[in-house]
């Protein structure tokens, strides 16, 4: 079938969107493990609860608006090129901005301007990548991209030991640089093409542009609607882990944060292997009519990652938490290759920007509150207010989404026989 074939370019466009937005986590991420090394929260003059208020509602407020527009907005743009490039010089700023900050307001405006930028590049990416891909190859194509969380992550775990040779002021110049470089050779690649028609949806369902009915039928879809209440439990542990395991450690086993930026790292750039893997498999899977396993590969391994987070908050071993940290990070990761996936494919596709931005500003709103509760406690509560937050988000995120399960199978087989009719007449 020439409309499954996938183009040349559509690879190119999926690569570069890749490294834009994994410079952007870069960026992001990097002050969490900055911060552990202790004087850049002292040299700006924050306290660790002020580190949770910037890292908890200033992150939700910014980037939750930041993606909330962002979607509304592409939705309606048919161009997509320099709005990706844009939003990667933003976050890049952002990262060089924390050069100059002091206080509490210098840190916010570079959270914020990352945020922006941030904010951006998943829905930019996600509206022309339905362009290219069809659905029963999208798995692997957003395995892909999602590989961005795990190599920015990875990336920022190295620069708690960049910034003790050159110094946490210059390490952000020279990730931010970094940032302004990967966009520079993006805009000599990247295409600036129309969208195209959208096509109609075979959900049966005319898509509205009006965010009331949109959001109506968000609450309409059990899919969309148990996908996002998985990911918002998800990603409320899965902030709080990027923002306080590098603290963590650093507080339970002080003698060992060289040894963890680097376990960190490598467990980080061998996540995309399951991601690959798993969307090999949930792609493989749909393309024999075998819907359900979708879901459950996403459930599954959220709850494989239950009695590991356990036991990483109460271990004293540096050696047994960080062999819970890398099946956590392994395993526990493979559903992101898939929700939104989950998403596009229960999605007309001139709604696709909108409900994914509205999935990562839920996410981003679980994830701030759970990032702010745990910043507002004591160090000495750190470790049980780990235990809490991951195990809980994990085990949440399993049931909604076997939730999801039987419903998203309906949807997919619905959509199948449409798929069937539709070639039946031509």
């Amino acid at each position: 079938n020439m409309q499954d074939k996938v183009s040349f370019y559509a690879w190119v466009f999926l690569l570069l969107s890749m490294l834009i937005a994994t410079t952007s986590t870069f960026q992001f991420f990097s002050i969490a493990y900055v911060a552990s090394e202790g004087s850049f929260l002292d040299d700006v003059g924050l306290t660790h609860e002020l580190y949770g208020v910037i890292t908890g509602p200033v992150f939700l407020v910014a980037l939750g608006v930041s993606v909330f527009s962002h979607g509304l907005y592409l939705d309606k743009v048919t161009r997509i090129k320099w709005s990706l490039i844009v939003y990667g010089i933003v976050s890049s700023l952002g990262c060089m901005g924390y050069s100059v900050a002091r206080g509490f307001w210098g840190v916010t405006l570079c959270v914020v301007s990352i945020a922006a930028g941030t904010g951006g590049i998943t829905p930019a990416f996600v509206r022309e990548m339905t362009k290219h891909f069809p659905s029963q190859k999208r798995g692997v194509a957003l395995g892909i991209f999602q590989m961005r969380f795990y190599l920015g992550s990875g990336l920022a775990s190295f620069s708690l030991i960049i910034s003790d040779c050159l110094g946490w002021r210059l390490t952000f110049v020279v990730i931010g640089v970094a940032g302004l470089l990967v966009c520079l050779v993006s805009s000599f690649f990247l295409r600036s093409e129309t969208t195209g028609e959208l096509q109609t949806s075979l959900l049966e369902y005319e898509a509205k542009t009006n965010l009331l009915e949109n959001l109506s039928f968000t609450l309409n879809n059990k899919v969309v609607l148990f996908v996002m209440i998985a990911a918002m439990c998800r990603y409320a542990a899965t902030y709080a882990r990027g923002f306080f395991t590098g603290i963590y450690f650093a507080q339970v086993f002080p003698g060992h944060t060289h040894q963890f930026s680097v376990l960190n790292a490598l467990f980080l750039f061998a996540t995309p292997l399951s991601l690959y893997l798993g969307g090999k498999l949930a792609d493989y899977k749909e393309s024999t009519c075998n819907f359900r396993w979708t879901p459950m590969i996403c459930s599954l391994t959220n709850l494989v990652s239950v009695p590991f987070a356990f036991c990483m908050s109460l271990t004293n071993s540096f050696t047994v938490a960080s062999v819970c940290l890398s099946v956590i990070s392994v395993v526990g990761e493979t559903y992101n290759s898939l929700n939104i996936s989950l998403i596009l494919n229960s999605t007309p596709r001139n709604m696709q920007a909108f409900q994914t931005g509205l999935m990562l500003c839920v996410t981003v709103l679980a994830g701030s509150l759970s990032c702010l509760v745990v910043g507002s406690r004591d160090l000495e509560d750190l470790a049980l207010m780990m235990l809490v937050v991951l195990t809980a988000g994990y085990f949440l995120s399993s049931v909604f989404y076997y939730l999801a399960s039987p419903h998203y199978e309906r949807t997919m087989q619905q959509k199948s026989l449409l798929y069937s009719v539709n070639s039946n007449f031509k």
